[in-house]
């Protein structure tokens, strides 16, 4: 075991042989704004590492910034925006392509418009396959609601527009229910859907692409 020296001790920093905590920048109100940690070695930093369910608990979850390795889902992942997210790496993501005909069936997920008579407009759920989607990292399991421009929309071959031929909307399974012969009066389950404008043309198929943003 190491200790630190008296002569390494000083109001200014906290030095060991290669881990320095120092304070040399300027104060403002008291509080140092240019404090850092100086990792003066070639190795590695070790992170602290655990399971999903040993994620830190208490006030410090709403801290933001923590970082830890997620030995659940073999991410690192970080604290950021009130949620626990995993890092990106340069490697690209898959990405999701959910298509289906306009109608029949005995579900919606794939294939959930029925433009004849009906007026069936919602397509969905918006699905992701990757591992940990829709459990460790809730933020990446469907698209974000306000942004319809992260995704592809075809309906057969002509491509549409976001927020003039479509929105996204998150449902909870609970408040809207189908129009759909085949599914009258079941309601949606939860996830996000693509909301089209008007009703789609019967039998025309749709073809969704997403997760560029994760």
């Amino acid at each position: 075991m190491k200790f630190l020296k008296q002569s390494q001790i000083n109001f200014r920093n906290v030095r060991d042989q290669s881990i320095a905590v120092v304070t040399d920048g300027p104060n403002v109100a008291g509080v140092n704004r240019d404090a850092r940690i100086v990792l003066d070695n070639t190795n590695s930093l070790q992170l602290p590492s655990g399971i999903t369910d040993e994620r830190p608990t208490g006030g410090i979850v709403g801290i933001n910034g923590l970082i830890r390795y997620n030995e659940t889902s073999n991410e690192i992942e970080v604290r950021s925006n009130n949620q626990w997210r995993r890092l990106a790496y340069k490697e690209p993501n898959s990405i999701e392509v959910q298509t289906g005909p306009v109608g029949g069936g005995a579900s919606w997920i794939g294939d959930s418009l029925d433009g004849g008579t009906t007026g069936e407009i919602y397509y969905g759920p918006l699905e992701y396959s990757d591992d940990g989607a829709g459990g460790d990292y809730p933020s990446y399991a469907t698209p974000d609601v306000s942004k319809p421009q992260n995704l592809v929309v075809y309906v057969e071959n002509v491509p549409q527009l976001p927020n003039t031929n479509y929105t996204l909307e998150a449902l909870d399974g609970s408040t809207i229910s189908s129009p759909t012969g085949y599914l009258l009066g079941v309601n949606y389950p939860p996830g996000v859907y693509i909301k089209f404008v008007g009703s789609i043309p019967y039998g025309k198929p749709v073809t969704v692409l997403h997760g560029f943003d994760r």
